[in-house]
């Protein structure tokens, strides 16, 4: 029993590996391992089934021949259908992020982070920092606790943790765990990003430290993109970005610049919705 226990613990240990690689990368090896294998065994001899004499090399040799021939054609099938299996997974989950992503990006509200499982909003902040140029690897999948993502730039090494917290706020133990982890990994530094809000002990302790923080409505604003000039990339370590409300519709307002009249060349609030809705704000 438990060596049929291991034995899945093997498979989906790779299975897991594979589902981390972007799907063309699994897609392709299949190929090519099906291919190269088939290719191998078709150049080659078929194994002789006598040893070529008594010497014990030969009998030693003639003996595996059979043995490496099986191991080849298994490891011909096994491996290719795992990848293809895991390059179709990676695939959906993909398309899935980018649903996901679409979603939030055309969304007016913070609450889209929440309308996502866990494990979604983990795979939508590894978007986030792709498109933002890291490289992103993916641990061990949980819904607490640990590191979430490892990323790179620039040869520089970062830790994130994504906290989807709904009900609370994300407390100092969390960003002190991330710090230790910073510190013993050798990191240049780390994110916490979560679809809510940090305790101000938590903020506090970030101060002066390698330690970035993301809230909910910053995470909104930097997925949004047109919402940049409200908050910078990466942002200080209390990043808190400040809304301006539509004083109508009580949608997020945008900077404009007027164009005519008395007040052309100056810049004031606007309502994103315009032309839908015609609500400004001064800018003082």
């Amino acid at each position: 029993m438990a060596r049929g226990r291991r034995g899945k613990s093997f498979i989906e240990g790779l299975l897991n590996l594979f589902v981390t690689w972007p799907w063309y990368v699994s897609l392709a090896l299949a190929i090519f391992i099906f291919f190269g294998i088939d290719i191998y065994q078709q150049l080659t001899p078929e194994p002789a089934v006598q040893p070529k004499s008594s010497n014990a090399g030969d009998v030693v040799v003639a003996a595996f021949e059979p043995a490496k021939a099986m191991a080849l054609t298994l490891v011909k099938v096994f491996l290719p259908v795992l990848l293809t299996v895991a390059g179709l997974v990676s695939l959906v989950k993909s398309l899935q992020t980018r649903k996901h992503y679409s979603h939030v990006e055309r969304s007016p509200s913070p609450a889209s982070l929440n309308e996502m499982s866990w494990s979604d909003f983990e795979s939508l902040t590894g978007e986030y920092f792709k498109r933002e140029g890291y490289t992103v690897k993916p641990t061990k999948r949980g819904p607490d606790g640990g590191i979430d993502l490892r990323i790179k730039k620039d040869e520089q090494l970062y830790l994130v943790q994504c906290k989807q917290w709904k009900m609370r706020k994300v407390p100092v133990a969390v960003v002190r765990e991330l710090f230790g982890l910073i510190t013993a990994e050798h990191a240049t530094g780390g994110f916490i990003v979560t679809s809510g809000e940090l305790t101000q002990e938590a903020r506090n302790f970030a101060i002066g430290k390698p330690i970035h923080i993301i809230d909910g409505t910053t995470f909104h604003q930097f997925i949004r993109q047109r919402d940049k000039e409200a908050a910078s990339f990466p942002p200080n370590h209390v990043s808190i970005v400040n809304i301006v409300h539509c004083p109508n519709c009580n949608s997020p307002m945008v900077k404009r610049t007027a164009r005519n009249g008395p007040n052309a060349g100056q810049q004031f609030w606007g309502c994103r919705r315009f032309p839908q809705c015609y609500g400004t704000r001064d800018i003082y």
